[in-house]
């Protein structure tokens, strides 16, 4: 080293990986080459650079170090890792990205109510429904429905012309229910998040048959589809009457 300079130290914020992965946990992380980045703070490259260079005023002594940083940048530009070198804040290069914001289950209750029915007539014949008992269905008032939190995730009351049918809705595990005509019916319920919002997806099997029923709600509207495993389908439309209650 010449007389006179000072020993070369390693700048602060050249923060460098060199185990090639190790992290907390154990766990390893890939060592991909990312995009290569400037750092404004640690490093004089490109137009600073340029300027610096034209400064005359410059001593010996920076002028070694910067050139000595530069080349550490070129040796290790490939172990660059944004868990160790925060190039987004320093560089402002690489925004950080925003999470998806998840839809909670909250979402879903409170009290709805029916403001359209649409493909019942014809999942009924197709279920072999008789013409009276169609009449009836058809005719019947529209339901409204409630939704709040229990224990094991939803308590479902639907006050229909039947009067009000209570079911605990399980989400943590296969749960056995029964429907207005007392059939017994297993269930297997999830919350889905969906692009619009979210959605109750609830599988039903029993002796009368196996569908699925899907609640989806979106902002001050919920979409009710029943699917049946014969192809047969119908649905309601409902409209937030009440405020969500927790």
């Amino acid at each position: 080293m010449p007389r006179g300079r000072e020993p070369y130290q390693r700048h602060p914020d050249l923060r460098f990986r060199r185990d090639h992965g190790t992290v907390a946990g154990g766990h390893r992380r890939s060592t991909k080459l990312h995009r290569p980045m400037q750092c404004i703070r640690c490093c004089r490259c490109g137009k600073g650079a340029q300027a610096d260079a034209s400064d005359g005023s410059e001593s010996e002594a920076e002028s070694s170090v910067d050139e000595e940083i530069q080349e550490e940048i070129r040796n290790h530009e490939q172990e660059w890792d944004s868990l160790f070198f925060p190039m987004d804040a320093l560089c402002g290069i690489c925004p950080r990205e925003e999470e998806e914001e998840e839809t909670e289950l909250e979402v879903l209750f409170g009290t709805w109510r029916c403001v359209d029915t649409w493909g019942l007539e014809d999942f009924l014949k197709a279920n072999r429904v008789g013409l009276i008992q169609r009449k009836v269905a058809l005719a019947a008032k529209w339901p409204n429905w409630d939704f709040h939190r229990s224990e094991q995730g939803v308590r479902f009351v639907n006050h229909s012309m039947l009067g009000d049918l209570v079911e605990e809705v399980n989400l943590q595990e296969e749960y056995v229910s029964r429907d207005g005509h007392g059939n017994l019916l297993r269930c297997q319920a999830e919350w889905v998040q969906i692009s619009t919002g979210g959605m109750l997806r609830t599988k039903k099997t029993g002796e009368i048959g196996e569908w699925t029923e899907e609640r989806s709600v979106t902002g001050d509207k919920l979409e009710f589809v029943l699917r049946q495993s014969n192809g047969a389908q119908w649905g309601r439309s409902f409209v937030r009457e009440t405020p969500a209650m927790l």
